[in-house]
C-alpha cells in the first residue's frame, strides 16, 4: 500500500463502546475522547473539539494545520502549513505560508459523497459510493474511476483493492474487540486516495458507518512483492487503547536484498470526563 482513510474512512464524536460491540465493559470509553497521537512515523497528531463536540481544528507535526467548519450540506476545511520556495531574483530560499481549501458535500443521510480541493486555481474532485449497509464501498474519480474498492464483513473492512496500482489487501479484524478511534487514520487504511484531513472527518461518522472491530492483521499483494503488517494493543485501566505496535514484513520478489522487518509503535492519549 502507498503509505500503509488514516488513512480511510458509522463513527461517533465521543468515541463510545456498545454494549454491542464491546463484549468486556460496556462503558470504558463513554466519556473520553482522543486529543493527540504520536503517529508511527513519529510526527504528533493533536486534535481540538469545538463546544459541539465535533472536530474543530487538527494539527499534523509542527507544521501543518487544519480548521474545520461544518454546515447542513458542506463542510470546508482549511489545510495552513508553511513551505520553502527558491526566489530566483535574489537566488534566495524564503518561507511562505501556503493555504489549501477543501470542500466536502454531504448527501441527505450526512455522508460526504464528494470532496472537491482547490489547489493553484485547480478544482480536483473525489467522489464516495456507499453500499446498501451505509458503508463507504469506494473512492473513484470526478468521473467515475475506482481508486480504492472496499470490501467487508460483519460490519468490517475486510478487503482494500488498488486498481490503478494492482494492489490489494486482505483484512483480518478481532471480532471480540471494539474498533479503536483513529486507528484508520494510524495505518493509513485506503493509501493515497485519502488524506489526514479526511480520516478526521472519517471518524465524526461522516464516510459512513464505522467498523464493529479493530484490526489485527493485513495481508497486502502487488506486483512487485507482498507486505504482511500485524498490529498488537495495549489498554488503559478504562480499556482505553493506548499503545497500537505495528510489525511489518515487506518483501519483493526481484529484490530480495531489499526485503525489511520493521517495529513501530504509535501512543494514543484521550482526555476523560
Amino acid at each position: 500500500m502507498k503509505k500503509i482513510f488514516y488513512s480511510l474512512l458509522g463513527l461517533t464524536l465521543l468515541f463510545s463502546c456498545s454494549k454491542d460491540d464491546s463484549p468486556s465493559n460496556p462503558t470504558a470509553n463513554e466519556s473520553c475522547t482522543v486529543t493527540s497521537i504520536n503517529s508511527l512515523h513519529n510526527e504528533v497528531l493533536k486534535i481540538e473539539y469545538g463546544g459541539d463536540g465535533k472536530i474543530a481544528k487538527y494539527s499534523s507535526g509542527s507544521n501543518r494545520n487544519y480548521s474545520y467548519t461544518y454546515s447542513k450540506t458542506q463542510i470546508k476545511v482549511l489545510e495552513k502549513y508553511q513551505s520553502e520556495v527558491y526566489d530566483w531574483d535574489t537566488k534566495t530560499t524564503k518561507v511562505v505560508s501556503v493555504e489549501t481549501p477543501y470542500e466536502y458535500t454531504l448527501d441527505d443521510r450526512n455522508r460526504i459523497v464528494k470532496r472537491t480541493k482547490i489547489d493553484l486555481n485547480r478544482f480536483i474532485t473525489i467522489k464516495y459510493k456507499y453500499s446498501a449497509e451505509g458503508l463507504l464501498s469506494a473512492i473513484t474519480s470526478d468521473d467515475g474511476k475506482i481508486y480504492t474498492q472496499i470490501n467487508y464483513n460483519n460490519g468490517n473492512i475486510s478487503g482494500l483493492d488498488h486498481p490503478i496500482f494492482s494492489e490489494s489487501y486482505n483484512v483480518e479484524s478481532d471480532a471480540s474487540k471494539s474498533y479503536v478511534p483513529f486507528s484508520n487514520l494510524i495505518i493509513d487504511f485506503f493509501s493515497d486516495n485519502a488524506d489526514e484531513q479526511d480520516y478526521i472527518l472519517y471518524e465524526q461518522g461522516l464516510f459512513g458507518k464505522l467498523p464493529k472491530n479493530r484490526v489485527n492483521k493485513i495481508n497486502g499483494n502487488f506486483k512487485s512483492g507482498t507486505l504482511v503488517q500485524a498490529f498488537t494493543y495495549k489498554e488503559d485501566s478504562r480499556e482505553n487503547v493506548t499503545n497500537i505496535d505495528k510489525y511489518q514484513t515487506h518483501t519483493y520478489n526481484d529484490r530480495p536484498q531489499d526485503n525489511t522487518s520493521t517495529v513501530k509503535t504509535a501512543f494514543l492519549a484521550y482526555n476523560c470526563k
